[in-house]
């Protein structure tokens, strides 16, 4: 008990803090952050402080909106893959979710070429098994065109045509050997989970050619090219769209260090197309 002879101010300092509420829905799970701190739904969050946003969509879904106690801020995440806000009030949150948005959109360089999508080809199991499926196969169904809006878990059909010179195609950055199926059935059959961007080069100015030299040997091995040569050689490396990557001279058997993707190599007067995978 305090005896009190004279005007005393007492000051009682309180933490406010704030309900931070997760409402976790059908389509994907929502992680929320305070500094390295894992905030769950129902936890209490000071007044003033930051919490960061993260969702992570389940297989076959993508994300629409991003609720934050009902507005959303789906633009900024997507900008930033996450969104930041300071808490000064109850909080809740929460997302919408739906099939992938799978447009689809190409580029073709080089000119010497073209290439059509389609969702179908004329495939046919039965022929192919009895000996009488014609090659190479033909566009069915329908034709897409740039910034289509393409059937989740479908499948499309490219169809590359060359004027003259080689072909290279990269779907979502991945380089497509087209011995696979190109080469046997005249298109490439590509699954349909999310956007699809197509890139077609028809080189037409490298005089491409698969053969190799007996006094050159030149092919992929893992992250890099191998080029081997009897004597002192000019090696050129180049991307496909024509930019020189690496410019040296070897002998014997060297591995030029390269990314995954299609490269133009020049060996001397010999020139190969190589995919590292």
């Amino acid at each position: 008990m305090v005896t009190v002879t004279e005007d005393v101010t007492y000051v009682a300092n309180f933490d406010l803090a704030h309900i931070v509420t997760i409402e976790q829905v059908e389509g994907g799970t929502i992680t929320v952050k305070q500094g390295d701190n894992t905030v769950t739904s129902g936890s209490k969050v000071k007044n003033g402080e930051e919490i960061t946003i993260t969702v992570k969509e389940s297989t076959g879904n993508q994300l629409y909106e991003l609720l934050v106690n009902g507005t959303n801020v789906y633009g900024e995440y997507i900008t930033n893959h996450s969104y930041t806000t300071t808490v000064t009030s109850a909080t809740t949150i929460t997302a919408v979710y739906g099939e992938p948005i799978c447009k689809l959109t190409y580029e073709v360089e080089g000119g010497g070429g073209y290439i059509e999508v389609w969702s179908s080809d004329s495939y046919d199991e039965e022929a192919e098994q009895n000996g009488t499926l014609e090659l190479p196969l033909t566009p069915m169904g329908v034709q897409y065109n740039q910034n289509d809006i393409l059937e989740y878990d479908s499948y499309i059909y490219i169809f590359p045509y060359a004027i003259k010179g080689d072909i290279f195609i990269e779907i979502n950055g991945e380089p497509i050997d087209l011995e696979e199926n190109y080469n046997i059935y005249g298109d490439i059959e590509w699954p349909v989970t999310g956007p699809v961007h197509i890139k077609a080069l028809f080189a037409v100015g490298f005089g491409i050619e698969d053969s190799e030299l007996e006094s050159n040997s030149i092919y992929a091995v893992e992250d890099g090219v191998c080029v081997e040569a009897d004597d002192d050689t000019q090696v050129e490396v180049y991307s496909t769209t024509g930019v020189m990557l690496v410019n040296k001279t070897i002998s014997g058997k060297t591995t030029i260090e390269m990314s995954k993707g299609i490269y133009i190599v020049k060996v001397g007067s010999t020139v190969n197309k190589v995919v590292v995978k």
